[in-house]
């Protein structure tokens, strides 16, 4: 009897979430990303988010027309940090990617596995480059134009953790 209740639970559940991706598939397709306001954000609210952290940052669009911003003020050791987008539309883009290039620096595979394991609960993920540059990334997605303090939050995390990996890398030498 009691495998029968587990085996219904199962099929509703299994049902339940069959429905939700039904009505949701429209969400991922690529003629809606970026057209939702409830799932986009502005480049206006990514300039908001930066500035409200004390930082400055230079707004350029890429080949596709989608902003994308360079920090002009120094984090850390980090030789450059942006701001890039993804999945944009008419009412924003759906994806916002930090990222952190902190040069050529030696970094062991052990200590970039170390930061890049769960149990280390840091956002960002660090990576070394065909040319010897370390580099830390961090995406955020389906944040909107009201959601500017949870994207600071985001921007703010991610530049606290370019300082730890420039300590890292610093106490590596």
């Amino acid at each position: 009897m009691m495998n029968m209740k587990k085996i219904i639970a199962t099929k509703i559940i299994c049902s339940a979430v069959g429905v939700a991706f039904s009505i949701n598939a429209f969400a991922f397709t690529p003629e809606a990303r970026g057209n939702d306001p409830h799932m986009s954000v502005s480049g206006k609210t990514i300039s908001m988010a930066v500035k409200a952290l004390g930082h400055k940052a230079k707004r350029y669009k890429d080949a596709s027309g989608n902003p994308h911003f360079v920090v002009t003020d120094k984090i850390g050791n980090a030789k450059d940090v942006a701001i890039f987008t993804g999945d944009c539309g008419s009412a924003g883009c759906e994806d916002v990617i930090f990222y952190a290039n902190m040069g050529k620096k030696k970094l062991s595979q052990k200590a970039m596995n170390q930061w890049n394991h769960i149990s280390a609960k840091l956002r960002s993920k660090v990576a070394v480059s065909s040319n010897g540059e370390v580099t830390l990334s961090m995406p955020v997605s389906f944040l909107s134009d009201g959601d500017v303090e949870k994207l600071g939050l985001a921007a703010g995390m991610f530049f606290a953790e370019i300082n730890m990996l420039s300590a890292t890398i610093d106490s590596k030498k």
